[in-house]
């Protein structure tokens, strides 16, 4: 019998009534036990779930990150080749225009 169905029925009944139970009373418990199971191992299967997601979430998001840094980077190096093609332009063209 399920844990936490054994600690409801000491709860509301004395062993005597426990014992003293009908055939359906006790096919009852037996089938409300069952469930108690059923969903127990259907909440583990879910917390597993959900534990493997997460673990999945996170590493996709570190994935993520570093390819969020990478790509800043090359923004950055390219941001400062135009920077100083532009400088070479202003400066080519003071010469040429003033020089």
């Amino acid at each position: 019998m399920h844990q936490l169905l054994k600690k409801q029925l000491k709860k509301h009944l004395t062993d005597y009534e426990l014992f003293s139970l009908s055939p359906n009373m006790q096919a009852l418990l037996r089938t409300i036990s069952a469930t108690y199971e059923d969903k127990d191992k259907e909440r583990q299967y879910l917390e597993n779930t959900i534990e493997l997601n997460s673990k999945e979430i996170s590493v996709l998001n570190r994935v993520v990150k570093d390819k969020n840094h990478e790509i800043s980077n090359q923004l950055l190096y390219y941001q400062q080749a135009v920077d100083t093609s532009l400088l070479v332009c202003i400066t080519n063209v003071l010469f040429f225009n003033f020089g």
